[in-house]
């Protein structure tokens, strides 16, 4: 009798560590987000519906919120996780150290292009039109999600902020069971609710941060979540037909552009966006699915990923204030990508990547000293 067809074996790297497909993802959605704001900026002819999936910037956003809680919780469900001083010192030196620089160099372009009017978007007036004061800046330096300077940079306050207590999320969803990020969601959602909706005097600008603070934190623990299960996700997806695979695929990016099928924007488009972008973190870790992520082009966009999302909106407007209207718009959408790429390289190699360099160095060296001051047990 023949032996039975071997099952496909779960991926290594699901369960043991870096998923190098996962930066890819990051990468092209960062591109993404650059084109969304140059079409904002612009507000070229609208692309036709098949290009739509190019200017998916919300989408995009939500999709890193689900990717960080993965990433960020693997240590925790693998018991590798570091003590919460050199957690927070890694992840500020990752998130707020570049972000920091990006906000100088937006700074000074401010300095320079400041009061430049051009015949473009409401969305082009938004950026640089207020004097540049060190009050400005000081207000700038705490991540407001209207910033004057990098309109770009609103989602990184929530980045941060929920960076500081995920570790206790995660506590929460190890002690209360496997289903309890469903629970630690409705509340969130139910919280969020009620500071807008809610008779608390109306909601005022605080109440409406904190709100967004809550809603944002739904999406890093489905990140999370999906990370816990990731071995059972893995062996499920294992038993389905390629064919099926690919079909399941294409379902996940229509749920995640699924605002291009719409002709206005409906309250579930983020739930639905959420459940795509869950989806393909999933779906792009099984072997069979041949997407071409581990080739370079993809691997080094999810490399500068970070220093592109930081930078991109001050090479546009830069750019765009440079050169509008003499260069025609599409002749600066080219001179804008390739303006974008030279930039995030550059930011990455001598800002980003020595800050979270400089960001581990300072950890292990916590964790030395510690380990120097804690007396020995006999």
């Amino acid at each position: 009798m023949a032996p039975p067809p071997k099952r496909p074996a779960v991926p290594a790297e699901v369960t043991t560590g870096r998923v190098t497909q996962l930066d890819a993802i990051r990468g092209i959605a960062a591109v993404t987000v650059v084109c969304h704001h140059w079409w904002a900026i612009s507000q070229f002819h609208p692309p036709p519906w098949i290009f739509r999936p190019l200017i998916t910037g919300r989408e995009a956003v939500i999709l890193f919120f689900v990717l960080s809680g993965y990433v960020l919780s693997l240590p925790i469900w693998s018991g590798r996780q570091r003590p919460y001083p050199e957690y927070i010192i890694r992840r500020t030196f990752r998130i707020y150290i570049p972000f920091v620089a990006a906000l100088a160099l937006s700074a000074i372009c401010c300095r320079i292009f400041y009061g430049t009017h051009l015949p473009l978007t409401s969305f082009y007036q938004t950026t640089w039109q207020t004097p540049l004061t060190a009050t400005l800046f000081a207000r700038e330096l705490l991540m407001p999600p209207n910033s004057v300077l990098n309109g770009a940079i609103w989602s990184l306050r929530y980045e941060m902020e929920v960076s500081i207590i995920f570790p206790f999320l995660c506590v929460f969803l190890l002690r209360f069971g496997r289903y309890s990020w469903f629970v630690l969601c409705i509340l969130l959602r139910a919280a969020d609710w009620s500071l807008v909706h809610g008779h608390f005097g109306g909601p005022n600008l605080a109440a409406i941060n904190l709100a967004w603070f809550f809603y944002f934190s739904i999406f890093f623990i489905i990140g999370a979540t999906l990370a816990s299960e990731r071995t059972n996700l893995a062996r499920l997806l294992s038993r389905t037909p390629k064919p099926v695979l690919a079909a399941f695929f294409l379902l996940a990016l229509a749920l995640y552009c699924n605002t291009m099928f719409a002709h206005a924007s409906v309250p579930s488009s983020d739930f639905f966006t959420m459940l795509g972008a869950s989806a393909i973190i999933i779906l792009v870790q099984d072997p069979r699915l041949k997407l071409g992520l581990n080739s370079a082009v993809p691997q080094y966009l999810g490399r500068i990923s970070y220093s592109m999302y930081l930078v991109h909106y001050t090479v546009l407007f830069a750019l765009f204030d440079l050169a509008y209207p003499t260069v025609p718009v599409i002749a600066l959408a080219i001179l804008c990508a390739i303006a974008t790429l030279m930039v995030s390289h550059l930011f990455c190699i001598f800002i980003e990547e020595p800050a979270h360099a400089a960001g581990k160095h300072l950890s292990k060296r916590l964790r030395h000293d510690h380990s120097q001051t804690t007396p020995i047990s006999t």
